[in-house]
């Protein structure tokens, strides 16, 4: 499945997050709750003309345009560095945006680490679009720029809580209510360390590290008093008390079985899957 996560960039905090159990997560995005009074900057997996159209009426956007889009390919041509054009029953902003070679750098670092380097990383000049026609070129550029907030905070959720592998176990009686658990917990306990280390770094001039602060955290909420933690637990109740963490023992999932790979799979087919195996044993006794 795929976690469809929105970041406050005001402080780095999660703000929502929805499961796409289909891996869809243009789909899951729209069930996030935004409202124009919003503005949500997208990578370029999400920039295709028919949700564009439907992401406009949900909120407004600055996303960064494929390079294979009919829109981009003829605004390339154009000497301006920005255009407006019609967009469905609004209107579109367009806007180049030549990227440094520092920022450069840093996306192709990233991609090499996930080995997903694409021809389009390489090129020196981006297309911005928006439907909020009032912002200027470095605005748009500028709020583009701290999409880049998204994959700091996963790489620091995955360092430092459980969030990467939480199922290994392949008989839980409820995988989901586990997964949401956890992702609960996860995102929980970074928000309390991202929001203590804000206050760090005003102190320290910004050099407070996130894992250690994340430690201490962790730490400190194991050496607190009674009725502190009953106040925390109160929270946190409201949170996971829908969820149950199903935790029982499998015999497989510490065996050496070599790992297949291949295309990943929506949940409702696993949950197929599994119903089918189940009827052809009870069916051959």
């Amino acid at each position: 499945m795929t976690l469809s996560s929105i970041i406050n960039l005001e402080n780095d905090t999660f703000y929502n997050y929805e499961l796409a159990e289909d891996n869809n997560e243009t789909k899951t995005l729209l069930k996030q709750p935004l409202t124009k009074d919003h503005i949500i900057t997208l990578d370029r997996g999400y920039a295709t003309i028919e949700f564009l159209k439907k992401l406009d009426k949900h909120t407004n956007f600055v996303v960064r345009l494929k390079k294979n889009l009919l829109i981009t390919k003829n605004f390339m041509k154009e000497k301006e560095d920005s255009t407006i054009i019609k967009f469905g029953n609004t209107s579109l902003k367009l806007v180049k945006y030549y990227v440094d070679k520092t920022t450069k750098k840093i996306i192709l670092h990233k991609y090499k680490d996930e080995n997903d380097i694409q021809k389009e990383d390489n090129d020196t000049l981006f297309v911005l679009a928006t439907n909020v026609t009032t912002l200027t070129i470095d605005d748009c550029i500028n709020i583009y720029k701290l999409r880049w907030q998204i994959e700091v905070a996963f790489k620091k959720l995955k360092s430092n809580f459980k969030i990467r592998h939480i199922c290994k176990e392949s008989n839980i009686n409820d995988p989901m209510k586990k997964i949401k658990f956890w992702i609960d917990m996860s995102m929980f306990m970074y928000n309390i360390t991202t929001l203590i280390k804000n206050e760090l770094d005003k102190c320290l001039n910004g050099n407070c590290r996130f894992s250690k602060c994340a430690s201490f955290i962790r730490k400190r909420l194991l050496n607190m008093d009674k009725k502190t933690i009953e106040k925390i637990v109160v929270e946190i109740e409201k949170i996971g008390r829908r969820f149950q963490n199903n935790t029982k023992e499998n015999d497989n999932a510490n065996s050496d079985r070599p790992k297949k790979k291949g295309r990943r799979l929506s949940l409702s087919t696993v949950k197929a899957s599994a119903k089918k195996k189940t009827e052809t044993v009870d069916s051959t006794g």
